[in-house]
């Protein structure tokens, strides 16, 4: 909690957080306890998955992957359909379930005409594992294949909501959930957002740049800045002109007199355009350093938009959010967020 500052918001995501992880017997009561205090007053539901009762409701799909192995087949078979440039979200496994008991959760391996708890001397011959199954279901998790299944399972969904690469990974359990007779959700891209001070878009207007431009290449902004204010473009473009203009007349002039000189000519030419070039670059130089606070500015404002070079959503956590902006930061989210919208919106804080 030391790494989050002194500040007043740091202080009390500090406080939620010693809380939760002090006063709880295990991660998924601080979770719990962690969404709560920061969502409790929007009335948000939190389900233990792990309860008997919920599990019990799973058994039918446990016995059928474990004996079956219906998901490694059906992922793998849509992945396969797939075009050749979409990137696997998941890969299946020939069984997609844990075994948890207190203090372990491991993979559950078939081997031969035996069932094997990975790490462990745990062993159940297909008898034995569908008795195991039917007195502790809770003992049986689902893997990331199983997950979505195992959730439609207990709370059926009219449509399921998510970023893009859960968008795609959901796309790949299609007919896995045809296998195993569970309705197959509508899925939809979430909502997403950019988050930028105040301060930052202020310079996005002083460099009189769109926000749509923060969306394109970084490289071609620059570029293009760096040619606005470079005065002498113009005049190396029409020398560069003027050259090839004039080698072209030349070279007409040595094909009617020698062919043979054509060859020297063209040797010219390419050290003038190599010439040129050079030259370009040290006047490029010599913009950029004469602009070097203008575009330190722009550096900055894609540092905001692209930490590290990474989309902010894939990169900040939400605590540095929490720390700088504090619940004001969460109640912008709920009220700027249109489920069935899949527009991409800048939050000004």
């Amino acid at each position: 909690c030391k790494s989050l500052g002194g500040s007043i918001h740091a202080l009390e995501i500090s406080e939620i957080i010693k809380k939760a992880y002090l006063q709880n017997a295990n991660l998924a009561e601080a979770t719990r306890s962690v969404v709560h205090a920061l969502f409790e007053k929007h009335g948000l539901v939190i389900l233990d998955a792990n309860d008997s009762n919920l599990k019990r409701e799973f058994v039918p799909v446990v016995k059928r992957e474990l004996l079956e192995q219906i998901s490694f087949s059906s992922v793998t078979d849509t992945i396969s359909q797939f075009d050749s440039s979409f990137k696997a979200q998941v890969n299946p496994r020939e069984i997609n379930l844990f075994y948890v008991v207190k203090g372990l959760r491991e993979r559950i391996i078939n081997n031969g005409e035996v069932f094997e708890v990975l790490n462990t001397d745990i062993v159940f011959n297909p008898a034995q594992i569908k008795a195991e199954i039917d007195s502790y279901p809770e003992r049986f998790s689902p893997n990331v294949i199983l997950r979505p299944v195992y959730q439609e399972c207990i709370l059926p969904n009219v449509m399921y909501i998510g970023g893009g690469a859960e968008v795609a990974y959901w796309l790949e359990l299609k007919s896995t959930f045809n296998e195993f007779g569970i309705s197959f959700p509508l899925v939809q891209i979430r909502s997403s957002f950019l988050t930028l001070s105040t301060k930052t878009l202020s310079h996005v207007a002083q460099l009189n740049w769109k926000i749509t431009d923060l969306f394109g290449a970084k490289s071609t902004l620059f570029e293009a800045y760096t040619s606005a204010n470079n005065p002498l473009e113009k005049e190396v473009n029409k020398l560069n002109n003027a050259i090839r203009l004039q080698t072209e007349d030349l070279e007409s002039s040595l094909t009617n007199y020698d062919p043979e000189l054509v060859k020297s000519l063209n040797v010219a030419k390419k050290g003038f355009e190599k010439s040129i070039v050079r030259l370009s670059k040290k006047i490029s130089g010599s913009v950029k350093r004469a602009h070097q606070d203008q575009l330190h500015e722009m550096e900055q404002v894609f540092s905001s938009a692209y930490p590290n070079g990474i989309y902010q959503e894939r990169h900040v956590n939400f605590f540095e959010m929490y720390v700088k902006f504090g619940p004001k930061y969460l109640e912008a989210i709920f009220e700027e967020t249109e489920p069935f919208c899949r527009d991409f919106s800048v939050l000004e804080m």
